[in-house]
């Protein structure tokens, strides 16, 4: 599915841009409702719906995005 779900970001949200799923496009990784949630980058710019990945969002103020496996890809560390 290719659309834009309109699902806004609250003000404030720490947001991290990384590609989650190694597809090339920028994902958004961001807290909601005490959980990471993510909306995989489809394409001019849109972002699918919301996914709650169920891990726990603990001081996501203190989260950072490195490619802290090596793998090439940054990871979403907290």
């Amino acid at each position: 599915a290719q659309w834009d779900s309109g699902q806004a970001i609250a003000a404030g949200t720490t947001v991290h841009s990384i590609d989650a799923n190694a597809d090339g496009r920028s994902d958004l990784v961001y807290p909601s409702g005490g959980t990471w949630r993510v909306r995989h980058g489809v394409t001019a710019g849109t972002y699918d719906y919301e996914i709650d990945t169920g891990i726990a969002a603990t001081n996501p103020g203190q989260s950072h995005s490195i490619d802290y496996s090596g793998d090439g890809f940054r990871d979403v560390i907290y």
